[in-house]
């Protein structure tokens, strides 16, 4: 069984040349926000987390998240996810539902494609909750 856990800043330096590439994945869909140097660093000074989801201590997923405090609410925000065989480790998501209530969170939200929708179909939470659209991100690009 695939098992989820959220790395240690010193797990992540350690597990880098495995991690990184993983993380470019998602990177590649971005819109230059940050490069996986960013990222490592802002895991390491805790400020995000990265988790993992191996298999036979190959990384199969890698998931980073930050904890959004909002006025009236703290969410557990998805930065990216990347990986394979996502059948496999959906039941992961409870590991970041758990995680988001030990910190106060009563949303997690996640950002990307419009294939994401369909991925997150049918993903429900422990007390039956689901993931549905409440925003539609668009960006202009300016330029000096």
């Amino acid at each position: 069984m695939m098992e989820g856990k959220l790395l240690l800043p010193e797990e992540i330096l350690t597990r880098w040349a495995e991690i990184s590439p993983l993380m470019s994945r998602f990177l590649d869909h971005a819109h230059g926000e940050m490069t996986t140097f960013d990222i490592a660093q802002e895991c390491i000074n805790l400020r995000y987390q990265c988790w993992v989801v191996e298999e036979e201590g190959e990384i199969v997923c890698v998931v980073v998240t930050r904890i959004e405090n909002y006025p009236r609410l703290n969410a557990l925000h998805i930065l990216g996810i990347a990986g394979s065989r996502m059948e496999h480790w959906k039941h992961f998501h409870s590991t970041l539902e758990n995680f988001a209530k030990k910190y106060n969170c009563t949303r997690i939200s996640q950002w990307g494609r419009p294939g994401w929708v369909r991925m997150l179909k049918g993903i429900r939470g422990i007390n039956n909750e689901e993931y549905k659209v409440i925003h539609t991100v668009m960006a202009m690009e300016l330029t000096t």
